[in-house]
């Protein structure tokens, strides 16, 4: 029976950089908070296919990319060649967007560079950069629609690299987003999107603004699937889930990140496997506030050096139930859980999976 094998010093607060772990962790794991239920359906996704009108060029006919978006058609084609575009990008209508030598779109620090408001749009080959800051979440990209597919872009010193917000269906694939100042990838209320084959990298921002959060961050989002991505040297986090559920994370690389490679809060029935955490500074991964239950052999098992609570709040286990006493009745067990596997703990155990309590979050965003 687990429970009375001390407790566990871990960081509280602040997050505490000062440990750097070498971790090769290839690890499956169901998160569950009080879910009964296994994740049934994942995020699935394809190419978006699109049959082309006419075809128009930038700057051939058109100074501006937004003028011609302006006098386009739905399905029509929109070559845009390289060069430095100074506008903001408002593509409503369902087109194609074709870069030939990595044109630039440059938003002058002021909105997003690009936003695709309409569904069923393809934007590949494009630099986006320099979005506005601030409590209007502007992004290099900030998708507001669905089905759409943004392929081999690179995005950089914006506020997010990619937002999408209350969007469903679409392909993120092949794009190198670095430099941004809050996260690479960032998605609230979105489900069902594939996140795939991307580079999200050093996500602090640069010069006076450097603060950063995460390199992926989902919020509020479920049915998602990232799978092979790169997650290296981001700040805090390599990946944030908060409130999601029923995602994938697949065979990604979380390296260099400056806190935890894998981070999970109240985030249940996500399949984590055959993901790699090596040389972050805190931990591979870190589960807390989370329900364990009903597994066969192990409600938890860990033979790598992670962190199982914030130094506030842990997760639930159902085969704790007997060892946990709550002698002052806080809702946390008075004894930490050990964990299979290795010499990890859980030092913050919770008595109940139906408990909340406070301990330090990122507020979601304002889209």
């Amino acid at each position: 029976m687990k429970g009375k094998v001390g407790s566990l010093a871990a960081p509280g607060g602040p997050l505490n950089y000062g440990a750097k772990t070498s971790l090769a962790l290839v690890l499956a794991v169901l998160a569950m908070l009080c879910a009964p239920t296994m994740a049934q359906d994942s995020a699935t996704g394809s190419e978006i296919s699109q049959s082309h009108g006419e075809t128009m060029s930038v700057p051939g006919d058109f100074a501006g990319i937004q003028e011609a978006i302006d006098a386009a058609s739905p399905g029509d084609l929109i070559v845009v060649d390289g060069g430095i575009y100074r506008e903001n990008v408002n593509v409503t209508k369902r087109l194609t967007l074709r870069g030939l030598n990595m044109p630039v779109v440059d938003a002058g620090e002021n909105g997003s560079a690009i936003i695709l408001s309409a569904d069923g749009i393809v934007l590949e080959g494009f630099s986006l950069k320099n979005s506005g800051v601030g409590t209007a979440q502007p992004a290099g990209i900030t998708v507001r629609s669905d089905d759409n597919a943004i392929l081999n872009n690179t995005v950089t010193d914006s506020w997010n690299g990619i937002s999408l917000w209350d969007s469903k269906g679409n392909v993120v694939r092949d794009n190198h987003v670095s430099y941004n100042t809050w996260a690479g990838i960032y998605l609230e209320n979105s489900t069902n999107n594939v996140i795939a084959n991307n580079n999200f990298s050093s996500n602090a921002g640069r010069g006076l603004i450097r603060s950063g959060f995460a390199g992926i961050h989902l919020w509020n989002s479920s049915h998602n699937t990232i799978i092979e991505n790169v997650v290296k040297d981001n700040p805090h986090f390599g990946i944030e889930l908060d409130s999601s559920g029923e995602n994938i994370i697949a065979e990604n690389d979380f390296r260099q990140n400056q806190g935890v490679g894998i981070r999970l809060w109240d985030s249940n029935n996500n399949s984590i496997s055959g993901n790699r955490a090596l040389d972050n500074q805190l931990s591979g991964i870190e589960l807390h506030n989370n329900y364990f239950a009903g597994n066969n052999e192990y409600d938890a098992y860990d033979d790598g050096t992670n962190a199982w609570d914030d130094g506030k709040v842990g997760n639930h286990y159902g085969d704790f139930v007997e060892g946990c006493e709550d002698e002052d009745g806080d809702g946390i067990c008075d004894d930490a859980y050990e964990i299979f596997g290795g010499t990890n703990l859980d030092g913050h155990p919770l008595v109940r999976c139906d408990i909340s309590l406070s301990a330090p979050k990122p507020a979601p965003q304002t889209g």
